[in-house]
């Protein structure tokens, strides 16, 4: 409600005029569709951001679940009939890490355990779903500071 609209109804409630009730329903009336709008509005961003949650939930299940396959943008696209640009983002904003960041470290993480009971690289590269045993080298020296066969050396020896 405007500071002119609350004048008016000051200056109506000391004059009273013609209409003067017709003017304060329809003020108050005023005052409650611009509240209701107000609540709607902010009730539909919680449901949006609710949901939006609940997509990022699913998203990290299905990865969890389909680490060793293929989880492209254009995958998750299929899955879950959202934009992949759309899932990017949302995931982006609640993780703070891209897609490929995430899958990557869970990629490695796994494929730190598999190493530990012995599995060879090209082994744990092809259980882990990295494309390629270069690609599988280069992420988990970039996510480790060394290579796979230094890690499984180095946690061998402690």
């Amino acid at each position: 409600m405007t500071s002119d609209s609350t004048e008016g109804l000051t200056v109506q409630a000391i004059e009273i005029q013609f209409g003067t009730e017709l003017y304060e329903k329809s003020l108050f009336t005023t005052f409650l569709v611009l509240f209701l709008r107000t609540c709607i509005q902010s009730d539909q961003v919680h449901q949006f951001h609710q949901k939006n949650m609940l997509m990022i939930d699913d998203v990290f299940e299905y990865i969890s679940q389909h680490l060793t396959q293929d989880l492209s943008l254009k995958r998750l696209e299929e899955e879950f009939f959202i934009s992949g640009e759309h899932i990017s983002r949302e995931f982006k904003k609640s993780t703070g890490l891209t897609l490929h960041s995430y899958i990557t470290r869970a990629r490695i993480d796994l494929s730190k355990k598999y190493l530990l009971q012995g599995l060879s690289v090209r082994d744990v590269c092809q259980l882990c779903g990295f494309s390629s045993y270069n690609h599988f080298f280069k992420m988990f020296r970039k996510e480790c500071g060394m290579t796979p066969m230094e890690y499984y050396r180095k946690t061998r020896r402690v």
